[in-house]
């Protein structure tokens, strides 16, 4: 006899087979990687050809030389059998509570002036006593140097 589509034992029923779909292998295989130079550079070359700039060796080996320090890269090649079908560039950002917090004393009062004013009043962009970055929005935490 069919069950009602909203009883219990339907809904049991379909999470069972979710979860059967979930768990079964996927039939492709994975090549982690912390560096682009950990992974052979023929088969990331043959996956990303045609691909954006963004995506090519030279370029990814370059921006792991340069990020700063709360960045982390993170390849992945995907293999289906022996044969790679995609390559992946991810990238672990570390944010400190403290780069979330509102900023204090007298920066604060100038971010207050800047968002009442409108953005033809403040138009220009520099550096206040502080060193820090001032603009048509208010102030920015990022010191320069």
């Amino acid at each position: 006899m069919p069950r009602p589509p909203g009883s219990l034992r339907a809904r049991l029923a379909a999470a069972r087979a979710r979860h059967r779909e979930r768990h079964r292998p996927s039939g492709f295989g994975f090549a982690l990687a912390d560096s682009i130079d950990y992974l052979d550079a023929a088969t990331w070359d043959a996956v990303s050809a045609g691909q954006s700039l963004f995506l090519q060796r030279r370029y990814l080996g370059a921006l792991e030389r340069a990020c700063p320090d709360n960045l982390a890269p993170r390849y992945a090649l995907i293999f289906r059998g022996r044969q790679p079908v995609a390559g992946v560039v991810m990238q672990i950002v570390t944010v400190a509570g403290t780069r979330l917090m509102k900023p204090t004393g007298w920066l604060s009062r100038r971010t207050s002036v800047a968002r009442k004013s409108s953005p033809s009043d403040s138009a220009s962009v520099g550096k206040n006593a502080t060193g820090r970055v001032m603009g048509r929005t208010g102030a920015f935490s990022t010191t320069l140097r």
